[in-house]
């Protein structure tokens, strides 16, 4: 993982993360099997946080679920994730 997170650092060096595109997929997955494998990534934890956040409708509801269960199964807090995914729930109330 160290290997993988190094050449992440210097690929995505100076790049803003709407610039990143990760299929939503497969940052759900990602997360999903980190804590099913209960490894705790914090950094790497944050980062699909930021990816993910702005990107939710991207997601199908499995996805979203997968995600969240992975943090909190890791005790890992992402308040721009969290944040966003409870104002996609108020949204979808107001129907």
């Amino acid at each position: 993982l160290a290997a993988v997170e190094r050449s992440s650092k210097e690929s995505l060096a100076g790049r803003e993360a709407e610039d990143i595109y990760m299929p939503a997929q497969c940052a759900s997955i990602v997360a999903w099997s980190l804590a099913w494998l209960n490894l705790r990534q914090s950094k790497l934890f944050a980062v699909l946080g930021e990816l993910a956040a702005p990107r939710l409708a991207e997601f199908k509801p499995y996805e979203v679920t997968n995600m969240l269960w992975a943090f909190a199964k890791l005790q890992e807090w992402n308040t721009q994730l969290f944040s966003a995914v409870a104002a996609r729930l108020r949204e979808r109330q107001k129907w």
